[in-house]
């Protein structure tokens, strides 16, 4: 493994050499992230996949990016925490996850491990494009809910009319993306 890595490099200066080389580590994360997947039941594969989803910073014109979260706003009001405490522990070991603690206090952040899963694992890119909008919609609920509690829940904070109903539907649609 290691030595073979250096020697790789030394192919980046023929034509194509550096192509041909990324859509390599492309295949190989791949079938790594698609293998550890697989070894998931249902419920650990959908706790997988919003984890993930919700890793990704959406960025328009350019390509998506890492988001490092803390682990607990990962974590919806619909899951099992043994489940997923395992689900997280097995993506850390398989290092498809870092985690380390924020600066700021004991709970731990998770990050995708490498920028070329974004680009280079299929699934998660069919993830990312089937569920972009709802977890767009997820962030501003989130954001506008974090900005009322921080306004020491003032009712001008509160959603009201179209932008209330919306919100309401939404979250029934959604109940198990809630944390």
């Amino acid at each position: 493994g290691q030595a073979g890595g250096q020697a790789g490099g030394q192919a980046g200066g023929q034509a194509g050499g550096q192509d041909e080389g990324r859509s390599a580590l492309y295949v190989a994360m791949a079938r790594h992230a698609d293998d550890a997947y697989g070894r998931l039941d249902k419920e650990g594969q959908t706790i997988a996949r919003r984890t993930f989803v919700r890793l990704v910073q959406f960025n328009e014109g350019r390509a998506n990016t890492r988001r490092q979260r803390r682990e607990d706003e990962l974590l919806a009001a619909g899951d099992d925490p043994a489940t997923f405490a395992q689900v997280i522990a097995l993506l850390v070991e398989r290092r498809l996850l870092t985690a380390g603690s924020s600066a700021g206090g004991p709970e731990r952040r998770l990050d995708i491990s490498h920028e070329a899963l974004l680009a280079g694992w299929p699934k998660l890119r069919q993830w990312l494009d089937e569920h972009r909008l709802d977890e767009l919609v997820y962030r501003r609920l989130s954001g506008d809910a974090e900005e009322w509690q921080q306004n020491h829940c003032r009712t001008d904070y509160l959603y009201e009319g179209d932008r209330l109903r919306a919100a309401e539907r939404w979250a029934k649609d959604h109940a198990g993306a809630l944390s």
